[in-house]
């Protein structure tokens, strides 16, 4: 009897070990991330355009931002942003507001001074993905950006903006990890 008792405390120990290591580790690459409130974590893309006066239908998009009161702009097509220059998103707060300030890498960075640079007055808009599909922000270039950060007020509900922070992160991670 004694020995049985041994065996099975024996297999409860290593049972246990292996547990709290396994929660340790984190989850594996078969688990999926979860956000705050338990939701799976969908990666979240967002793509800057800029402001264009071009008169050349073929090369721009029509952006209309604003729910309370519309206004629509002419951007260009072509972004200026890859998914893998994001290395991290954050909501900022304060004085009841919020933004979302994104941080590049350093080709991010040199591409977004160049840009802000040579664009002074013109806006840089803002498009995500983030399991709805919509023109999120845009931000008016007023200054030069050499840090890397670019910080814009999303027309969003504060449930979307956390939604596309954590999206945005997630997908930086999977970049970071090769899993992308």
């Amino acid at each position: 009897m004694v020995t049985d008792r041994s065996r099975i405390n024996f297999y409860l120990f290593a049972l246990n070990t292996l547990l709290l290591a396994t929660l340790a580790l984190g989850p594996g690459p078969g688990c999926a991330a979860r956000d705050q409130h338990g939701n799976k974590l969908k990666p979240a893309l967002l793509r800057l355009h800029l402001e264009s006066y071009q008169d050349v239908p073929e090369r721009l998009i029509t952006v209309t931002l604003g729910r309370a009161a519309p206004f629509s702009f002419s951007v260009e097509k072509g972004q200026y942003l890859k998914d893998d220059q994001i290395v991290a998103a954050a909501l900022a707060d304060g004085d009841g507001l919020y933004a979302i300030k994104i941080k590049l890498d350093q080709q991010g960075e040199t591409m977004l001074n160049q840009l802000t640079s040579a664009n002074s007055g013109k806006r840089i808009a803002v498009w995500a993905d983030f399991g709805e599909v919509r023109w999120i922000g845009s931000v008016r270039i007023e200054k030069r950006i050499t840090n890397g950060e670019l910080i814009f007020t999303p027309d969003t509900t504060r449930e979307e903006a956390e939604k596309i922070v954590a999206g945005v992160n997630h997908l930086a991670k999977l970049y970071r990890e090769g899993r992308r």
